[in-house]
């Protein structure tokens, strides 16, 4: 691995068996990858087409500081919290297949839910750190477009009901969804149509 300034700092290794017998995620080899901060280094490749997998290091040593399966790895503006979306497989029924988001120590929903998510924004995390936001299409009791407001250090969810129709019937639903922050409210837009909500 290279610093910013050219130099060889570490080489990285991802084993599918670490040297002392530990199994290890595997992966098909990093897809992307890069520096998060000026002391750390991420790579991001696949274990299936469904579960993609993360894993960041140290960057002086190489050691491996994090592993994460889902997909849409968001780091928090001050680089302290990752957010991500679980792991959907690929495999099972439609009927089945429901969205969960992980950030900091937190997932949401907890298992088991009776309800089935459809996320249909990328995560947002306000700026200042303290809450990651996503648009939720709930598709069995509730039956509407939400958008769910968690905090970073209880897990708590704040969630609003939106305006738009859910009407998305196809796995996987488009994040066609944006989510914005400004100092006292968070809106949600889509095709030039917007809802605002005070935080």
């Amino acid at each position: 691995m290279f610093s910013s300034e050219g130099k060889l700092v570490s080489v990285l290794h991802v084993w599918l068996t670490e040297p002392e017998g530990t199994d290890r995620v595997g992966i098909r080899g990093c897809e992307s990858s890069g520096w998060i901060d000026s002391t750390r280094f991420f790579c991001d490749g696949s274990l299936n087409p469904s579960t993609g997998v993360y894993f960041w290091f140290d960057a002086r040593t190489g050691k491996e500081l994090g592993e994460a399966l889902g997909t849409g790895f968001t780091w928090s503006p001050d680089h302290t919290e990752l957010a991500y979306f679980g792991n959907v497989p690929h495999f099972t029924d439609v009927d089945f297949k429901s969205d969960s988001v992980n950030f900091g120590t937190h997932r949401w929903p907890e298992s088991p839910d009776s309800e089935q998510h459809w996320f249909r924004s990328d995560l947002s995390w306000s700026p200042d750190g303290k809450s990651v936001a996503v648009v939720d299409h709930q598709r069995r009791n509730k039956k509407g477009l939400f958008l769910e407001r968690l905090d970073s250090k209880t897990g708590q969810m704040t969630e609003y009901r939106l305006q738009w129709p859910g009407e998305v019937d196809e796995w996987a639903p488009d994040h066609d969804f944006k989510i914005e922050w400004t100092a006292g409210q968070v809106s949600v837009h889509r095709a030039g149509k917007v809802q605002k909500f005070g935080r």
